[in-house]
Parts: structure tokens; C-alpha cells; sequence
């Protein structure tokens, strides 16, 4: 009598992943393939973060609806940086905003009112080891400058010199904190910004835009699968 050979039934990992010859190599290469792709996947997704933008704060650089691509929980920071943090309100809720860093650890700052019909605020940087202060130019606000107004009942509101001048703007400055940041929204007479609730902590930043997505491109409806409701 013939007898038959049971076969033991392998597993999956003993059958694709250790050094036997695979049934169909096609498989493996698909097993393979798909675990690649998993491994990068979940490495961008650890170090990436994708924001979406509500409000006309940041205008005319960025507009509501806009979705962002953040470096998540950043260490390092230099001017024109846009960044997300968290801010708790006078009811102690926590929000997330999107502004511009302005200021780092170690500049000084003056903010200067001008003498001209609408007040308009000029603001003056002397960066850390710099030797002296220069004008903030900021194309990205477009017709949005920076009022006077704007700083009335908020922290910095005893900083905005109306006498201040190139000779003595030392006596006039706002000395950053190394673990501060100072923050301004793009569209200046439409943001809530450090005019109104000060430098902001950098351990409270979440993210460091790096890239703006195509409203409706297949790249930004495939990281909304991915991403969903997250939050920066």
C-alpha cells in the first residue's frame, strides 16, 4: 500500500521571508514591495505632519482651506519660518495657529510708529550677534502693514515706540528670550498674533511648514487618507 506524504503547512513568514525558494517569486516580490512601502510610510508619517490652514490670518501667502506639510516638533527656527503651535485661550481652551516667526532667541526687537495718516508700525531687527538694527522688510504682507492700532490692549502694547530713532533705538528694544519666538500673522490687521498675547514658547510649537499642497492635486487628496483629522 502506497503511503501518503502529509505536507506540513508553512507559514507565511517560513514560506516568503526566510532562505527557501519561494512557489511564486512574483508574491515575495509583492510582499516585499509592500512592506518597503509600509516601512517608509510610517517613518514619513512620524516626522511629517499635514496642517490645514482656517482663516485669512496668513494672507495673502496662504489661503483658508489651503493643507500644509509640517516637519513635526521642530528644535530649530530662523525668520520667515511659518510655523503651528498651541495657544490656550482666556477660557483655557487650547487652539492651534499658524504664524510667522519674526524674532528668535536672542534678537532685539523695536517696533517704531510712523508718522504718517493711517499709523503705520515699522519694525526694526538687530539679529542675535548682529551689530545693528535693520528694517524688517516684508514683502509677503502685501497691502497688510503692520498698525498701531493693532498692538492697543495686547502684551507688546508698551513697546511700540512713537520716539524712537536709528540713534537710539537700544534703550527702545525688545530683547527675545532664547527659548521664545516672536510671531506675526501675514495679513497684520486680520491675525491674533504676539501683538496680542506675547512671545511664544518654543516647546509649544508643533510643526515647521516646508511644502504647500495643490488645492485638489491627487497628492493632497491621497495624504488626506493618510492623515485625516490630524491635528499639529
Amino acid at each position: 500500500m502506497t503511503e501518503k506524504i502529509k505536507k506540513t503547512p508553512k507559514f507565511l513568514k517560513d514560506r516568503y521571508l526566510w532562505n527557501e525558494t519561494a512557489e511564486n517569486p512574483y508574491v515575495t516580490y509583492a510582499l516585499y514591495f509592500i512592506m518597503l512601502f509600509m516601512s517608509v510610510l510610517l517613518i514619513f508619517v512620524s516626522a511629517v505632519g499635514m496642517c490645514h490652514v482656517v482663516g485669512t490670518s496668513m494672507s495673502p501667502t496662504l489661503s483658508d482651506g489651503d493643507y500644509l506639510l509640517m516637519t513635526k516638533n521642530p528644535t530649530s527656527f530662523k525668520h520667515g519660518d511659518i510655523i503651528t503651535f498651541r495657544m490656550k485661550d482666556e477660557d483655557g481652551t487650547e487652539e492651534a495657529l499658524i504664524k510667522r516667526v519674526i524674532g528668535i532667541g536672542g534678537d532685539r526687537i523695536v517696533f517704531i510708529k510712523n508718522n504718517d495718516a493711517i499709523g503705520t508700525v515699522s519694525i526694526y531687527r538687530q539679529a542675535a550677534g548682529g551689530e545693528k538694527f535693520v528694517l524688517v522688510q516684508e514683502e509677503y504682507t502685501g497691502d497688510y502693514p503692520t498698525l498701531a492700532s493693532s498692538f492697543v490692549g495686547g502684551k507688546l502694547a508698551n513697546n511700540v515706540s512713537p520716539d524712537a530713532t536709528p540713534e537710539n533705538m537700544e534703550k527702545h528694544a525688545l530683547l527675545i528670550d532664547a527659548d521664545r519666538l516672536l510671531v506675526l500673522g501675514d495679513h497684520r490687521d486680520d491675525s491674533t498674533d504676539s501683538r496680542a498675547f506675547g512671545l511664544v514658547p518654543t516647546d509649544t510649537v508643533r510643526g515647521k511648514m516646508f511644502y504647500r499642497l495643490t488645492k485638489g492635486s491627487l497628492l493632497e487628496r491621497m495624504l488626506l487618507l493618510i492623515y485625516n483629522d490630524e491635528k499639529l
